[in-house]
């Protein structure tokens, strides 16, 4: 399938599943597909598949989801299920998984209760530059499938990306958002 067949193909849908031969490992073409279905704001399941031809699974499954972690680093919301499409070994937990997906992508959360979420956590613990630190006078959700957010703020330069990666894996601690990436949007309240 040529690049622009398949990103037509992430385009339509609303969970993307990206199956990984375990035998081979990640390949280059696995992260530019993961890479595509994450530009388009895809919710994502990795599938490790032909796991029932990997020995020592236990230490393997480690070593597979560090190389994951370091080579797919963009997709840590993406959960990863090893699988075998031979003997069966996972597939139950699939269809669970997409519809866990498919729920958090279409998850809205009303402002009031996101200005009493940002309200509860310690911003403070962010890892950002203190001087790089906005104060967030209100939030808000923008668009859903997926979840966008956007925050107002004191100042108009763009969050720093730690400060941003600490408001994401808030939301998601406190929400879910399942397989789903959640992006943020900074805009200058009109009052600073």
């Amino acid at each position: 399938m040529c690049s622009s067949d398949l990103r037509r193909h992430i385009r339509l849908c609303d969970v993307a599943l990206l199956v990984i031969d375990a035998t081979e490992g990640i390949t280059a073409s696995d992260a530019t597909i993961a890479g595509y279905a994450y530009e388009e704001g895809k919710s994502l399941i990795i599938l490790i598949n032909k796991w029932d031809r990997i020995e020592n699974s236990r230490e393997a499954s480690q070593e597979m989801l560090e190389n994951a972690r370091w080579k797919l680093k963009f997709l840590e919301f993406a959960p990863r299920l090893f699988i075998s499409g031979k003997t069966g070994l996972g597939i139950d937990k699939v269809l669970r998984e997409v519809l866990a997906a498919y729920e958090g992508r279409r998850k809205r959360i009303p402002t009031g209760e996101l200005n009493r979420f940002i309200q509860t956590i310690d911003l403070g613990r962010a890892t950002s530059p203190g001087s790089k630190r906005p104060k967030i006078y209100y939030m808000t959700q923008a668009t859903f499938a997926p979840p966008r957010f956007v925050i107002f703020t004191d100042r108009r330069e763009k969050l720093h990306f730690s400060f941003e990666r600490f408001l994401v894996n808030q939301l998601r601690r406190k929400f879910g958002f399942h397989a789903t990436p959640i992006s943020i949007q900074q805009r200058l309240h009109h009052g600073s």
